[in-house]
């Protein structure tokens, strides 16, 4: 299983349509489906989803991911100020056969400014 979070700054150029795009460009193999700022990846035998989180509580999870993991990081008030985060996660996947296709998803996030990925499991920054 994939889990991690994108992190998203106030400033940030994150766009659902651009990403829709991307994902489109970059997956052509996957069944895009967006329901509002939510997306499910699917090639018919594995899944990933994308979800908008906006909750009060992100911004306290944003500022102990900065407190925690961010030292050294030139970024780390910024990364304490994101109040959204697209939460990601991938189906069970043991051998390991959609690792890339997990990465490819997450490239598409980084023709935005002002994201963050951080692997939620492993407590790292991607």
């Amino acid at each position: 299983m994939y889990e991690s979070v994108a992190l998203i700054s106030p400033q940030s150029t994150y766009a659902v349509d651009v990403l829709e795009r991307e994902f489109r460009r970059r997956l052509a193999g996957f069944q895009v489906v967006r329901s509002g700022s939510r997306f499910k990846l699917s090639d018919g035998m594995w899944e990933l989803s994308m979800t908008m989180n906006g909750d009060p509580a992100v911004l306290e999870a944003s500022k102990e991911i900065a407190d925690r993991y961010g030292e050294g990081r030139p970024d780390r008030d910024t990364i304490a100020s994101c109040a959204r985060r697209l939460e990601i996660r991938g189906g069970a996947d043991p051998q390991m056969l959609h690792c890339n296709d997990y990465i490819v998803a997450l490239e598409c996030l980084e023709v935005f400014k002002g994201i963050f990925l951080f692997n939620a499991r492993g407590h790292q920054w991607i």
